[in-house]
């Protein structure tokens, strides 16, 4: 009888301990996620200490995109939300002439995290989803909807727009040692006074010693360049190898790097 009850006392101890371990897990878990939370500004979602990465999209409807390369964009677009690690920004904007004004964001969030990214002893995944789902990715869709529906307009000014966008957001020591990219959706025919490749492409090293280039040459050191190549039926004669040649040299030139160009027909 003494052995039982001392066998009793002794699991009794046992789950005490485990119990008093799994208690104190818990609390060191809940203090190590309490410390890692982020001051967040309310309208972007963003720690006030500055994103973790940025991500740029410029989207240029100058011409019209047709219903084909519409549906194409929306479904690259959709995967790239997936992307974007928690805290980190995604600024979306549309091109359009920038000499009287500087060009500001239609968008501008940051990732909140997914359900995935939380520990279900510290935090509601649903509810972070959930989260996600209405300040970040329906946001997202939303402005990128209305923008799809937009005029045409009679210049391209895409050399002044990457700048601004590169002064805007990837300028500073706050930003110079995270994650950038800078996504292009356009067909890459710049069109103003100072440059019209409607009328001749020439190649970026002849382009490189004008005034016009000094005027807009951005700064763009860590940028990784993706574009999204409108194809244009009627800019067969301008598009093509020696087109993109001319972007490649000017992103490599000012600092940044590009990493691809995903043909969008139709």
């Amino acid at each position: 009888m003494r052995l039982s009850v001392q066998r009793q006392n002794q699991v009794g101890i046992i789950l005490l301990c485990i119990s008093g371990f799994l208690l104190i897990s818990l609390l060191v878990a809940y203090w190590t996620s309490a410390a890692h939370r982020q001051k967040l500004d309310k309208a972007s979602g963003c720690p006030q200490s500055g994103p973790h990465s940025i991500t740029a999209i410029l989207l240029d409807l100058t011409d019209p995109v047709s219903p084909v390369q519409k549906e194409a964009l929306i479904k690259y677009l959709d995967d790239l939300t997936s992307t974007i690690p928690q805290y980190g920004e995604l600024a979306l904007f549309t091109i359009k002439p920038t000499s009287n004004e500087l060009l500001h964001p239609v968008l501008e969030v940051c990732n909140p995290g997914r359900g995935s990214d939380v520990n279900m002893l510290t935090g509601n995944p649903a509810l972070v989803e959930k989260r996600w789902q209405k300040n970040f990715y329906n946001k997202f869709n939303d402005a990128l909807s209305r923008l799809l529906t937009s005029e045409p307009d009679a210049t391209s000014p895409i050399l002044e727009c990457i700048q601004q966008i590169a002064v805007q957001l990837y300028l500073g020591n706050k930003v110079q040692k995270i994650p950038k990219e800078l996504i292009i959706i356009s067909d890459m025919i710049q069109n103003t006074k100072g440059l019209s490749q409607y009328r001749r492409i020439e190649s970026f090293q002849t382009f490189r010693t004008s005034s016009y280039y000094l005027k807009v040459r951005p700064q763009l050191s860590g940028v990784k360049v993706k574009i999204f190549y409108l194809r244009r039926t009627t800019a067969s004669r301008i598009q093509g190898k020696r087109h993109i040649e001319f972007w490649n040299d000017y992103f490599t030139d000012a600092g940044g790097t590009l990493e691809e160009v995903i043909s969008v027909e139709g």
